[in-house]
């Protein structure tokens, strides 16, 4: 969702409430309003009444008055004494309740004491007003929420606009590039902070990410010599005579150093996929791999295994020719050096997916973990532990998917082409 539509949602929540709370305040002033003015009409009438008492020496005028009871009292009261009841009734005529306010008041008129009492109707507001305050609520919040929604448009265009430059800069930006990020600079404080921050933060980035290259190209570069040096000794010594143990110690060296020279490639290999730059090349994968099958035919023959194929004609898929030979040598490679003696391996590709299926013993590494470095799945095997890795890492490059499962003795590596 995004952050205008968040504001927007935030804001019609608030908006209904205070709403809603605004109706229902104005339900209840709406009804004391109408008993306070009553009671102030009343009041007043009640002070006429004194008046005329006073004037005429008597009360003959409101006698027969159904809204005016006026008694004489033998008993001195509290002057002056004030009192307002409520009395609700149902009427019948009205269909509604009535409260029948009554005004109480005492007075002193000509060393006489009267009590006044002045009563009116007020009819309570029930479903009509009710009704009413509804559809008034319902037309305001609609009307509101209506501005709320287009102004929120219009406004988030002209305040948002730095937030979503800053955010077509990043997705613009490449560790590899050479140009620094400049980000615009904007009226809004925390957009200010927010840009210096992210500056900061790449220029950090490829700062690291230079020293990284350069730290792994040297190390590659300075590996190459010492390797190759020791490995050219190791021939030399194999020329020689040597006891069994030393040929033996010998060979262990050997194939220790292959394995160094093969995991310091492979480094430099995950480094470099890291900021691999994928184009659309699109390749043949079919006759790619009945090509290419055909360069592991000694090896497979010398492992005592059985190759079979069912391959698709004309799937094409887009990923870049080395990378390709990269991924089908790991896979493949990886399939023959977890075997068993007279097993199978089966390649199967059509437009949906890539799988490479080969007999072998049980892992002893969790299936999720396959594809992490160093992972191995059979701690006898010589191996990088990396190979996996590298082909997980070119899957992902371009947004398919790779999948490893072992079930009734056999392997299973499958890649879909399809976008994950």
């Amino acid at each position: 969702m995004r952050l205008n539509h968040k504001f927007t949602l935030a804001y019609s929540i608030i908006s209904f409430f205070v709403l809603l709370i605004g109706i229902g305040i104005n339900y209840v002033a709406v009804n004391r309003s109408a008993e306070q003015a009553t009671i102030a009409v009343l009041k007043n009438l009640n002070t006429t009444i004194v008046r005329d008492i006073e004037k005429n020496g008597n009360y003959n005028a409101y006698r027969n008055n159904n809204f005016v009871k006026i008694t004489v009292l033998d008993t001195v009261k509290k002057i002056p004494d004030e009192r307002v009841e409520n009395d609700y009734r149902w009427t019948n005529l009205l269909k509604s309740t009535l409260n029948i306010v009554q005004y109480t008041t005492v007075h002193k008129i000509n060393n006489t004491h009267y009590e006044i009492t002045t009563k009116a109707p007020i009819i309570k507001p029930k479903d009509q007003y009710i009704t009413g305050l509804a559809m008034v609520f319902a037309w305001t919040f609609v009307f509101l929420i209506t501005l709320v929604i287009v102004l929120s448009q219009i406004i988030s265009i002209y305040i948002l606009d730095p937030f979503q430059k800053t955010l077509l800069a990043i997705s613009n930006f490449q560790i590899s590039d050479n140009d620094d990020v400049v980000l615009e600079k904007s009226t809004t404080y925390e957009f200010n902070r927010l840009n210096s921050f992210i500056e900061s933060t790449l220029k950090r980035s490829r700062r690291d990410y230079l020293s990284l290259k350069e730290f792994s190209e040297n190390a590659s570069h300075e590996l190459q010599t010492p390797v190759a040096v020791m490995q050219a000794k190791i021939d030399l010594l194999l020329q020689t005579d040597l006891t069994e143990q030393q040929l033996h110690d010998v060979i262990k060296i050997s194939e220790e150093l292959v394995r160094l020279s093969s995991v310091q490639k492979s480094l430099t290999l995950l480094t470099k996929l890291d900021h691999f730059t994928i184009t659309d090349n699109e390749i043949n994968l079919s006759n790619y791999l009945k090509k290419s099958l055909g360069r592991f035919t000694d090896i497979i023959d010398l492992n005592d295994l059985e190759l079979t194929t069912a391959i698709d004609d004309d799937v094409f898929v887009v990923i870049d020719d080395i990378l390709i030979k990269i991924l089908h040598n790991n896979i493949i490679t990886n399939a023959i050096r977890h075997n068993i003696p007279n097993g199978t391996i089966k390649v199967t590709l059509n437009t949906d997916y890539l799988l490479v299926e080969n007999t072998g013993n049980p892992p002893n590494i969790a299936p999720e973990k396959v594809f992490d470095r160093f992972q191995k799945g059979n701690s006898k095997k010589t191996s990088s532990g990396i190979g996996l890795s590298i082909v997980k890492k070119i899957i992902d490059l371009y947004g398919y998917s790779v999948a490893y499962y072992y079930k009734n003795g056999i392997h299973s590596f499958k890649i879909r082409f399809k976008k994950a």
